[in-house]
């Protein structure tokens, strides 16, 4: 018997969104776990959160009724799974993630322009990490 794949959501958009872990993550792998499990990585957004549905498949979990809810299960390619009282959970193709974001509003990773990145390494230059001098160490060791 196979083991059944997801999209990983690091791999394919890692570079563009935050991706988080599920509150499950930490239950299965412990406090200080940093393992790499792609079934428990998921996208934040604005109005939920996106996550690996498995196979070639998403799903969105939006936090409230209301209009996103209605505006997502309306989208074509996507399928209502879950309809509750607090949102809905919807399955959709990976091919129709474009559609979802834009209803979801995935939060997208900073990017500072070479003149920011150098403004910030001058500005904060004096608190950067500093190797111990040699009587430090030997105080240290005691």
């Amino acid at each position: 018997m196979s083991e059944k794949t997801c999209i990983d959501l690091l791999e394919r958009h890692g570079h563009r969104y935050k991706i988080g872990r599920d509150e499950a993550y930490h239950a299965d792998y412990g406090p200080n776990a940093w393992t790499h499990d792609p079934w428990l990585l998921t996208i934040e957004c604005r109005n939920g959160q996106i996550y690996p549905h498995g196979g070639d498949y998403l799903a969105a979990a939006t936090r409230t009724r209301g209009a996103v809810s209605t505006l997502l299960a309306t989208l074509p390619g996507v399928e209502v799974v879950q309809d509750g009282a607090d949102g809905i959970n919807a399955k959709f193709h990976v091919r129709d993630f474009a559609a979802v974001a834009a209803v979801m509003k995935p939060r997208r990773k900073r990017k500072l322009s070479p003149e920011q990145r150098a403004a910030a390494v001058a500005r904060l230059a004096e608190h950067q990490f500093k190797p111990q001098s040699d009587a430090r160490r030997a105080l240290a060791a005691g």
